[in-house]
């Protein structure tokens, strides 16, 4: 989670809406005030907005309303105006998808065909254990225990089935571990209640070695997250560590993991670019788009165009044909000949 934020992208603000959520659903349960659906509607429509996967959230909040005494909510009036708030602000963004052909459900197609492994549900399980530091098992599985099993819990017990559904669809799904991070600050902050009232009143001596053994594993596994070790530096830590990260990508990742490599490399990548560009003629240069196959290259080439005189970028996750071109108005030509594929 602490890589993810570490850069500019709707995954950082994809956590904010979690936790508003999140943090909203406690008030509802707790103090029974369903007013608060008409905010929680206003959360979910901005969370729509900044990445569809918040629909996730709400697949595990229906599935979770459903088992629990808390599926009395659905008869609520304030309920389905929540809702229709939520709708509301999401409607102009699903507009523009039917005025479009639905392109975010193409490119969720052409991710999982062609870019995202199929990872097993055990692959998928280690990589959630790993990505959220792997002592800190000790903090959210007692958290989702508590969910589940705890008295003074039940009010919640729709939280619990929440995190079950999203955890079972994302499996189902064969989606990337990262894509449940969201997620877990719910059982982080369950596992944190109650661990504060068990090791206050019962477990007081295992407090201190409990918080010790989660600082420290956070230390050996901050340069996993955050580029603070020079490259040369941090493979030798890697490989001494013998860590492995569990790959959701199908292309052959080198030495440095995904988060590290694309810290590296971007402007030399434009700039090589632009010296293939510049060899064109003035006609070929008014026609010619430089073609990226995500939205990290596309970016370099739109960041750092106009150092090095680049046209706009074309992004696209699909591989693109003689006839695409055409149909997009992309100069055949030019790919032909110099098969300028970044």
């Amino acid at each position: 989670m602490m890589g993810t934020t570490g850069y500019y992208s709707m995954n950082a603000f994809d956590y904010l809406f979690w936790a508003a959520g999140f943090y909203l659903l406690i008030r509802i349960f707790k103090t029974d005030n369903r007013r608060l659906w008409l905010a929680f509607g206003g959360v979910a429509g901005l969370g729509l907005l900044n990445k569809i996967s918040v629909l996730f959230l709400l697949f595990g909040l229906a599935g979770g309303l459903l088992l629990t005494r808390q599926r009395r909510h659905l008869i609520s009036g304030w309920f389905w105006l929540g809702a229709a708030v939520a709708v509301l602000l999401f409607l102009p963004h699903l507009l523009w998808q039917a005025a479009h052909g639905w392109p975010t459900l193409e490119f969720m197609r052409n991710a999982q065909s062609e870019k995202m492994a199929a990872l097993s549900p055990l692959q998928f399980l280690q990589g959630v254990w790993m990505d959220n530091n792997l002592f800190n098992v000790l903090i959210w599985l007692p958290g989702l225990i508590y969910l589940f099993f705890a008295k003074d819990a039940i009010r919640f017990r729709t939280l619990g089935w929440l995190f079950v559904f999203v955890l079972a669809l994302l499996i189902a799904q064969k989606g990337k571990p990262y894509y449940f991070a969201p997620a877990m600050p719910l059982v982080f902050a369950a596992g944190a209640a109650a661990l504060e009232k068990a090791l206050v009143n019962r477990w007081r001596k295992i407090r201190s070695p409990v918080a010790i053994a989660v600082a420290i594993v956070g230390l050996v596994s901050l340069p996993f997250c955050l580029r603070i070790l020079p490259v040369r530096q941090f493979i030798a830590y890697k490989n001494f560590l013998g860590i492995r990260s569990v790959e959701a990508e199908r292309h052959e990742m080198g030495a440095l993991p995904q988060f590290y490599a694309d810290h590296f490399g971007w402007e030399n990548m434009a700039k090589t670019v632009s010296g293939v560009y510049q060899t064109l003629t003035a006609e070929q240069k008014r026609d010619c788009v430089v073609y990226g196959r995500n939205y990290g290259e596309a970016g370099a080439i739109d960041y750092y165009g106009k150092k090095y005189d680049l046209p706009p970028p074309f992004r696209s996750t699909t591989t693109i044909t003689s006839g695409d071109l055409d149909a997009s108005k992309v100069v055949q030509s030019f790919l032909s000949a110099f098969r300028l594929r970044i």
